[in-house]
């Protein structure tokens, strides 16, 4: 059966899809608390055991799990970008804001502008995302083993830079992020940690976050042969470690979100079960098994020429 953009289309309208839809969608604004207080008892947590016996190996080990955690954080600030975290829109941004987007000096209201026209204009020439990586050699794939490493290791070296100055481009909106940094940072002053505000929050967010977020970015649409809407964002079942790491809070269930953004994260695995029933996400869904770790990865479409043109070849 090929695939087209009419096709995909009858498969959203259609019936039983729009109930599993409807019956996955539900807003449960504890669910998401629950999330975002699971990721701040981590770093604190990983805090605690690092001042509690101090060794260089532990805290770098530390500093791995709280990039993850605020990694997390993005994830959770996108829920509320999507309006998923309450129906209440004033409680929703406030807790996207002040749970999880301002610590990584992002703002929901900025990112919400910037991520509708992604979600509206998926991989063409009016999506912002697209619009700024595609021309860059780093974003282009296939790529070898050794290019992809190489962006990884620019990452932790740079990205801390690109992202604040990113995040700085993005700002046009919300000013409440400028007095919640100018507060963090006056309390941080008062009480002088500022040894152990740049140790276990700003090392961690210019180094390790910039890289796993670009994993995240990478797998999200890249690598695809993007002939179709279900074949231009993917579906990543990672197992648990990944997850933690790279794919926190069930992102990894991104073609899922892309067709059905009105479905909360705790919701996508879900919903991608369910929808494996239908023949049109069974046979054109584009799924890997793993980021890294199995044969059909995500790491192997990135990287072998043959692989994308088999993918190509089965789209056709």
């Amino acid at each position: 059966m090929d695939c087209d953009k009419s096709l995909v289309e009858s498969f959203k309208r259609d019936p039983q899809v729009r109930k599993i839809v409807s019956d996955h969608a539900e807003i449960n604004t504890p669910r998401q608390l629950l999330s975002v207080a699971f990721d701040w008892t981590v770093m604190a947590g990983a805090i605690a055991v690092s001042l509690a016996y101090p060794h260089p190996l532990l805290y770098l080990a530390v500093v791995v799990v709280i990039a993850a955690r605020q990694h997390a954080l993005l994830v959770v600030m996108h829920e509320g970008a999507h309006f998923r975290i309450s129906k209440n829109i004033k409680v929703n941004d406030f807790i996207s804001n002040m749970l999880a987007a301002y610590p990584v000096m992002i703002s929901t209201l900025d990112y919400r502008v910037h991520h509708t026209a992604h979600h509206k204009y998926t991989n063409g020439e009016q999506d912002p995302d697209w619009v700024r990586k595609i021309p860059l050699q780093e974003w282009q794939f296939p790529q070898s083993k050794s290019a992809i490493t190489k962006t990884l290791l620019q990452q932790i070296a740079v990205g801390g830079w690109q992202w604040i100055s990113l995040m700085v481009k993005m700002s046009k909106k919300d000013w409440k992020k400028g007095f919640y940094w100018a507060a963090l940072l006056g309390t941080v002053a008062v009480t002088g940690t500022w040894k152990e505000f740049l140790l276990y929050w700003m090392v961690p967010l210019a180094t390790l976050f910039p890289m796993f977020q670009r994993i995240r970015s990478i797998s999200e649409h890249f690598g695809l042969v993007r002939s179709h809407e279900l074949n231009g964002s993917r579906n990543t079942l990672a197992g648990p470690i990944e997850s933690f790491f790279l794919s926190p809070h069930d992102v990894n269930y991104h073609l899922a979100h892309h067709l059905f953004p009105s479905v909360p994260h705790y919701n996508l695995k879900s919903l991608h079960k369910s929808l494996r029933a239908h023949p049109v996400y069974a046979e054109h869904a584009h799924n890997n098994d793993s980021f890294i770790a199995k044969k059909n990865s995500v790491w192997k479409d990135l990287q072998t020429i043959e692989g994308h043109e088999q993918k190509v070849q089965k789209a056709a």
